[in-house]
């Protein structure tokens, strides 16, 4: 073999084994995690779908929206404020997130009930949770811009009908990220699906690791 055959062989293997290695990185890096999620090796919630595009009105009856969510992951929860089932114990489980995720969370409320759920309701409904109205924001509008919210989301709706049907809705939390993508979805009533929820957020805060009530009083 005459020499620059030699000296193109060894680069060429230099390149595959380059390759080779790079692969291997890859897989390690990008491992898929006990809990089922893929992501960077260590816990990272992988990207499931992009989220809703929304401007509804707040509690105080301010515009709010996308555009104030901007670069901080939030927590989404879809109740309303006449619910004797599951949204007592919805809110009650946001209302205790307070304190287990950082500061930079939001939480977000939408109700499914904008009709009655005026900015005054969901004013009263806020303090009689301690809602941190700094970081947790209880959102209505007109029905057909929720409706699109709660589709956007991919969770199941059913609006109320004449007679006793009440509305019926998702009991799911979402943890969306500050680009607008969701990163999961947990079931309220479920203690290590809750525990999840934590550490996911934590992890897109930047915060991995921190034991739970270690940074919800970060600024």
């Amino acid at each position: 073999m005459s020499k620059p055959q030699k000296i193109f062989t060894t680069c060429l293997w230099g390149v595959l084994l380059l390759a080779m290695a790079g692969v291997v990185a890859g897989k390690l890096f990008w491992a898929r995690n006990p809990d089922g999620s893929r992501g960077l090796a260590g816990g990272g919630p992988e990207v499931l779908f992009p989220a809703a595009e929304f401007r509804l009105t707040d509690q105080d009856a301010k515009p709010f929206g996308n555009a104030e969510l901007k670069g901080r992951p939030y927590v989404a929860a879809f109740v309303f404020t006449t619910c004797g089932s599951i949204c007592p114990r919805m809110t009650t489980q946001m209302a205790a997130l307070q304190k287990d995720l950082p500061a930079e969370v939001q939480l977000v409320s939408f109700s499914v009930d904008p009709k009655h759920d005026t900015p005054e309701v969901l004013k009263r409904y806020a303090a009689t949770y301690k809602a941190d109205e700094s970081r947790w924001h209880f959102l209505t509008g007109e029905r057909e811009a929720v409706v699109k919210v709660v589709g956007e989301m991919k969770l199941p709706f059913k609006d109320e009908q004449a007679g006793d049907h009440p509305i019926l809705h998702s009991e799911r939390l979402l943890l969306i990220d500050g680009d607008n993508r969701i990163r999961g979805t947990y079931l309220s009533h479920e203690p290590d699906a809750l525990k999840k929820l934590v550490a996911d957020a934590k992890y897109l805060a930047g915060h991995p690791g921190d034991k739970a009530g270690e940074t919800g009083a970060r600024s």
